[in-house]
């Protein structure tokens, strides 16, 4: 199949020309207002709104690439904690309601979607009798991520070979942190702290090896191997090994998918020189950071006790947990711990089902998409931010603003891939869901003939 990528080149300038509007009219309400917070708030809205009207592949475009700035932009407005990325997937998801009513986009929902719906009821039923703002504040940030991304992802553009650019922002993005980072000697940058950082990188490292796999020119892949370099040099220097193992398991799961064995030992060739170049450039107390696990150490300690708080609420309520604002006020930094005090084994149960049937799904669409289809780096990534989200999340914080977003509209544009595929599917009465292994013979002699007869 040949690959069909569709020329975006004047959406993008477009995009960027309103975005220097938006930027020179910003800069001038800075500099001639002692509170210039409600106008960048209102030229960074309208700028959006119009964005994701005119042009909406890249308005989701954009939500992937400044997902990676995580801070709180929303001024202490009540329950609302918002980053940049979270705001630009909001005003998209307003503009998406919009034509839905006008009837110009479609309303589908992931397989996975019931399983979140049990879960977001266990998780506001957990709340009820320890109601706060934070467990409000809690809920519309699973609301968000859960719900709102994957639908919006999965629904406002039809061709989702149009949000490809999202990808390459968010790579751009995480290549300046790191560039950033390492030209300061420092990750803690622009108010993130270096284990947020990290978790970006994570995901900019993922998603930089899959395009870097399905890049055709030399010059394309000479650019997205720079690219991977500095992004695995400030993965290294944020010392975040919870970022670390994410990054790992990702690349794994996007080496694995794409079959490419023989790839894993020529980039050995160059990630492990490249790797020990950094690493002996790390300062000696970094070094010592990075390697030590002992329960002395401040960022040790603050695991054990994370687990043993989560350990004494989980036994205070076992089956129905405390709520979820527990998250907003303790280190949470083990995610199945944090579900079992929050939800109790209910909740536990729910989540691990939210993400089991994601990867199934994910996993199975892929048999049906030919390899050298550009959707098929987009399931790829799906599962394999998925899976170093939750990996990361084992050991440090999964309810975090930037990657979380990342992964889960990943997983809506994959939504969208399956639905194209099940439609197709459909009138040769095969369905995704019920592929298993020992079926997948039946079906491809099945789809053969249906070819064959075409």
């Amino acid at each position: 199949m040949k690959e069909n990528n569709p020329k975006i080149g004047k959406d993008v300038a477009a995009t960027l020309a309103i975005a220097l509007v938006a930027a020179v009219l910003g800069y001038g309400a800075v500099l001639s207002l002692e509170e210039p917070i409600g106008a960048l708030a209102l030229i960074f809205l309208v700028s959006m709104i119009g964005i994701c009207w005119k042009y909406p592949h890249m308005g989701l475009a954009l939500t992937l690439g400044l997902a990676p700035f995580q801070n709180d932009v929303s001024s202490g407005l009540g329950p609302f904690k918002l980053s940049l990325g979270e705001l630009s997937l909001f005003m998209c998801f307003i503009v998406y309601v919009i034509r839905l009513i006008m009837k110009h986009c479609e309303a589908k929902r992931g397989p996975y979607f019931n399983a979140i719906l049990i879960y977001f009821a266990i998780c506001v039923s957990s709340s009820l009798a320890n109601w706060s703002d934070a467990a409000l504040t809690s809920l519309l940030q699973m609301s968000l991520y859960f719900m709102m991304a994957p639908i919006v992802f999965g629904n406002f553009v039809k061709k989702v070979e149009l949000l490809t650019i999202g990808l390459y922002m968010n790579v751009v993005t995480c290549v300046f942190l790191s560039c950033y980072g390492l030209a300061t000697g420092s990750f803690y940058m622009f108010g993130l702290h270096k284990n947020g950082v990290g978790s970006s990188l994570t995901m900019g490292v993922v998603i930089g090896t899959e395009l870097f796999l399905v890049q055709k020119k030399r010059m394309g892949k000479g650019l997205m191997l720079t690219a991977l370099c500095l992004m695995t040099g400030g993965l290294i220097f944020t010392v975040s090994r919870g970022s670390w193992l994410g990054a790992l398991v990702g690349y794994f799961v996007v080496i694995g998918t794409r079959g490419k064995i023989k790839f894993i030992l020529q980039s050995f060739l160059l990630l492990v020189p490249l790797i020990a170049v950094f690493w002996m450039l790390l300062p000696d107390d970094k070094k010592d950071y990075a390697t030590s696990f002992d329960s002395k150490r401040q960022n040790i300690s603050a695991r054990y006790e994370t687990i043993a708080l989560a350990q004494n609420k989980f036994a205070e309520s076992p089956i129905f947990g405390v709520g979820v604002a527990l998250r907003k006020e303790m280190d949470a930094t083990n995610v199945v711990w944090i579900t079992l005090a929050e939800t109790g084994v209910q909740g536990l149960v729910a989540f691990v089902m939210v993400h089991l049937i994601t990867l199934i799904m994910l996993f199975r669409t892929q048999k049906f998409v030919d390899r050298s289809d550009p959707r098929f780096s987009m399931l790829v990534l799906g599962g394999a931010l998925l899976f170093a989200k939750i990996m990361h999340g084992a050991v440090d914080h999964y309810w975090s603003r930037g990657p979380l977003l990342v992964a889960w509209g990943c997983c809506g544009i994959s939504t969208r891939i399956y639905f194209h595929e099940q439609d197709r599917l459909t009138k040769l009465r095969i369905y995704i869901m019920q592929a298993r292994r020992k079926k997948m013979r039946a079906i491809k002699q099945k789809l053969a003939q249906a070819q064959d007869a075409a």
